[in-house]
């Protein structure tokens, strides 16, 4: 049985080697004193100008230990959580991948945030942040997030190649048995199986534990990250992880989602429109106006609609499922932002509110914090009745606030 770490028997961690001290003994070379020479008269010289020494490359670490040393700062504690009537939370691990700026990008599993309405991110120093989920692949098991912001994110660095069966790998992460503390497991590359190969996963026999999902696998020696920790196997005490090289594409296109200024407050110049203009779609599909409006410091954006957008699960007889693809940027404040803010209206005056159960068109918006010079992409999606005739989009910019018109949809 392949399972992803949930409520699991725990296998036994690896005691991470402990690094020693090695006496290091300076033998002197013997010189040669030689025969005094009579001192010529020299004329000026001139003053040679000195040359910088490049800093020494630091060697690849020798020892878990060692790596882990040099990389728990980067390695995070994913906390993902669904208010309600009913609590749901659940934890994993993830890490670092790239930092612009203030901002840091973190791999981590989709299992982990699957399903939650809010996602915390905390580093080794306890500092927790709001994320923002930026795009995930259910499939592959992987989901990246932004955090923001500090000057003090270190990304780690992705192998670029697999590596072979039989070289040695380190699994790390923050398993639910030490939640507080880094811990390293220690393994090697497995020969192929079923699951890895119909799945193009690493197998490996660093012991994973509940937790770990998301987690970094490293190279040895190397120390440069070579897929993300996802599942095992109970019965046969296999691990995999998921090769950078199988969704190298798909993750940069995620973490391109999110625009970073380059000032620290942008301007924001209306698109002049003097007649609407409307976007090429199928027959079905509402074409919009006035798609880009700007309110309390924020541009909310509406690029597309799918109308009506392929079924799926909780759409109920007399439904048809619709999806909206907007994004917001924080211009003159820090925000935060919610997939609740959004509805439709129809031409009966009817307010829908977004489906939050069963989520349809992917990646969707969820909810998060922007700084200024942010901008965040996603989709809502909406069950309404199969023959209303949508109208407008909306959004509630605050509690209680009146909701505002972002985009205005006519049919053809």
């Amino acid at each position: 049985m392949v399972e992803v770490f949930k409520e699991v028997e725990l296998v036994k961690e690896v005691p991470v080697e402990v690094v020693r001290e090695v006496e290091v003994v300076v033998v002197a070379t013997p010189t040669q004193i030689p025969m005094p020479l009579p001192s010529p008269t020299l004329g000026p010289t001139e003053t040679p100008t000195p040359t910088a020494t490049p800093s020494p490359t630091p060697e690849p670490p020798s020892t878990p230990a060692e790596l882990v040393g040099r990389v728990q700062d980067s390695i995070v504690r994913v906390e993902a959580r669904t208010g309600g009537f009913v609590f749901f939370q659940s934890s994993g691990s993830g890490f670092i991948f790239a930092v612009e700026g203030t901002t840091a990008f973190v791999a981590t599993n989709h299992h982990v945030i699957d399903g939650k309405s809010s996602v915390e991110v905390q580093l080794k120093n306890s500092e927790t942040y709001d994320a923002v989920v930026l795009g995930w692949d259910a499939e592959r098991d992987v989901a990246v997030l932004s955090i923001c912001c500090s000057s003090d994110f270190i990304a780690l660095q992705w192998g670029e190649t697999s590596p072979s069966e039989g070289e040695s790998v380190i699994a790390v992460g923050y398993p639910d048995s030490d939640a507080e503390n880094v811990i390293a497991t220690i393994g090697e590359v497995r020969a192929p199986d079923d699951l890895s190969t119909e799945h193009d996963f690493i197998p490996h026999s660093a012991p994973l534990n509940p937790g770990n999902s998301g987690g970094p696998l490293f190279s040895m020696p190397g120390a440069e990250v070579v897929g993300i920790n996802t599942a095992r196997n109970t019965e046969t005490l296999a691990f995999y992880a998921v090769p950078f090289q199988a969704i190298e594409e798909q993750v940069e296109e995620w973490r391109a989602q999110l625009i970073i200024a380059p000032t620290a407050t942008p301007t924001f110049t209306p698109t002049p429109s003097p007649t609407p203009t409307f976007a090429s779609a199928p027959s079905l599909t509402p074409a919009i106006t006035f798609s880009r409006v700007k309110v309390n410091g924020v541009v909310y954006t509406v690029h597309s609609i799918i109308d009506p957008a392929p079924l799926r699960r909780g759409l109920s007889t007399g439904e048809r499922a619709v999806a909206v693809d907007v994004s917001l940027e924080a211009v003159e404040n820090n925000i935060d932002y919610d997939y609740a803010q959004f509805s439709v209206q129809d031409s009966d005056g009817y307010i829908h509110d977004p489906d939050f159960i069963n989520r349809g068109v992917e990646p969707d918006l969820s909810r998060g914090t922007l700084a200024i010079g942010q901008r965040v992409r996603g989709w809502v999606n909406f069950n309404v009745a199969e023959h209303a005739k949508l109208t407008a989009v909306q959004v509630e910019t605050g509690y209680g606030s009146p909701r505002v018109v972002i985009a205005y949809l006519a049919r053809d």
